[in-house]
């Protein structure tokens, strides 16, 4: 690392002297500089020998010390944007030996006050470049879970609908009802003749009144095995015509 005196020469920082201003042993005097209980180049100094025996911390607050005694201005903004770089590398460094991310906040915070000053274009993309460098250390990375885009849950398929009988049950059970429903149509056309055979056979005559009415009603009853008959067979043929097209489809 380099001293003070050649930070603050090659920031093209540069100032008369002035009584009062002059550093303890001699060292360059720069305009806006305080007259601190320790001088910065002092600081400086012990910023440069922690960092370099390890001490993070110690060196970012030496660095930082020595920043805060430099009172801002045109002339010395390059030496303070050289320590504010310096402090970020510091604590970049101590970051990655204990993790310690609210110091990273704090520089970061420094540096934001920084950029709000009118400062020279150079110095400003200086700035910009160090705050960027903290950027990644600001906050922890989002465990892999977390990184993975969250995807829209994919909507419910409807499952297939299962036929409620397979198709050799409807061929089966409609074949049936259709040979029922015809079997009790022809039962029931039977009825009236059968019952004029039985009063003919009794010898009574079916325009008379006992006659009449027995014939009457067993056609009543003929008719509605008739009827019944036919709604049977009807259900019959649609589950037997129902079967055949489900065991077409399965093929």
């Amino acid at each position: 690392m380099v001293l003070v005196g050649t930070l603050i020469s090659s920031s093209t920082v540069s100032a008369e002297p002035k009584p009062g201003n002059a550093a303890v042993g001699g060292t360059l005097a720069v305009t806006g500089l305080r007259e601190p209980e320790e001088s910065i180049e002092s600081l400086h100094r012990q910023g440069e020998e922690r960092f370099d025996a390890g001490d993070y911390g110690g060196a970012r607050e030496s660095w930082t010390g020595a920043y805060e005694q430099v009172e801002p201005s045109e002339e010395t903004w390059p030496y303070r944007a050289t320590l504010l770089s310096l402090i970020v590398t510091t604590s970049v460094s101590e970051f990655s030996s204990d993790g310690d991310r609210d110091t990273l906040r704090q520089v970061a915070t420094m540096v934001d006050d920084a950029l709000e000053a009118d400062l020279d274009p150079e110095i400003r993309t200086i700035l910009e470049e160090e705050r960027e460098r903290l950027t990644p250390y600001l906050d922890p990375p989002p465990s892999p879970r977390e990184a993975e885009p969250e995807l829209p849950a994919p909507a419910p398929q409807p499952e297939p609908r299962k036929p409620l009988l397979p198709p050799p049950v409807w061929i089966g059970g409609g074949a049936t009802l259709l040979a029922g429903g015809l079997a009790a149509v022809i039962a029931g056309s039977r009825f009236r003749p059968r019952a004029i055979e039985l009063v003919e056979s009794a010898g009574d005559s079916r325009s008379a009144s006992p006659g009449r009415e027995f014939i009457a009603d067993e056609q009543a009853k003929g008719t509605g095995w008739m009827v019944a008959g036919s709604l049977i067979a009807t259900a019959g043929a649609t589950a037997l015509v129902i079967g055949l097209l489900r065991l077409t489809r399965a093929r």
